[in-house]
């Protein structure tokens, strides 16, 4: 009965001194492996995975709109246009809610082994959460930069850049980053 009492002490010195250790665990950041599509300027889409380092406090929605903004400005092909200055939007979002991506290549018309994309790349989200963020800044001056935060909705017309989902559909917390001819923003309760 002792050595019961004794080995039941000893798991319970055990549980206590281990609790600070997860707490501490809890603190540092944690990993997520996100598939991200690049929607590239030939309508062509490359999909990738990689690791997400979410720091501690920190959204995985804003973890992956930031991984995904790193990307684009890694990219030659986007650094391309961004050099431009030729009235495009530099856009940069993330949030729980309900995203679609329809890229061009999703409407493409054959004809003689010449392809025509029939409608520019197009992003729509609806954000639910307080903690969604949008920044919508214009490449070649104009009216400055535009931050949505909360419930909110945006449409991105003319699209390319890096998508933090694959499919068409995504409705978990996830973002985006990339090129735009032309945005669109409801503010409010989605």
């Amino acid at each position: 009965m002792f050595k019961k009492l004794l080995s039941v002490a000893v798991v319970a010195c055990f549980i206590v001194m281990a609790a600070p250790v997860s707490e501490s665990s809890l603190e540092k950041s944690r990993e997520h492996t996100a598939t991200f599509a690049r929607l590239l300027p030939d309508g062509t889409i490359e999909y990738v995975e990689e690791t997400v380092d979410v720091a501690p406090g920190e959204d995985l929605s804003a973890a992956i709109a930031e991984r995904c903004a790193a990307m684009v400005e890694e990219d030659a092909r986007f650094q391309h246009l961004m050099n431009q200055e030729t009235g495009l939007y530099l856009i940069v979002s993330g949030g729980d809610g309900f995203h679609v991506a329809l890229p061009p290549a999703l409407f493409e018309l054959r004809l003689l082994r010449i392809s025509f994309n029939l409608i520019p790349g197009l992003i729509y989200c609806s954000y639910s959460d307080s903690e969604a963020s949008t920044t919508i800044t214009p490449l070649a001056g104009g009216d400055g930069v535009a931050t949505y935060d909360g419930p909110h909705k945006i449409f991105a017309g003319g699209f390319v850049g890096v998508i933090g989902w694959s499919g068409i559909f995504s409705f978990t917390s996830t973002g985006f980053a990339g090129l735009t001819l032309f945005t669109w923003t409801s503010v409010g309760e989605s």
